[in-house]
């Protein structure tokens, strides 16, 4: 399993705290892109499309895509 998590110039400090955990684990890889001016649809396809890129080389069958200040509450059933 290999996480490729993008950071294309957020400014919630994800760069930083993703590069830790980069640091403590081999199957996290963080790609730094430019910071975009414009808040388009298009600058999420270059984001989803570095982050491919990267794959490349991994036989791989499903790819995810999730912003980082989307969360999962926990409910019980």
């Amino acid at each position: 399993m290999k996480w490729v998590i993008v950071n294309d110039g957020s400014t919630d400090r994800t760069g930083d705290i993703v590069a830790g955990y980069a640091e403590k684990y081999g199957w996290i890889e963080l790609v730094n892109r430019p910071v975009r001016k414009e808040r388009n649809f298009a600058a999420k396809v270059h984001a989803f499309n570095a982050g491919q890129e990267r794959l490349k080389d991994v036989a791989y069958e499903v790819i995810g895509n999730l912003d980082s200040d989307v969360s999962f509450g926990y409910r019980s059933l």
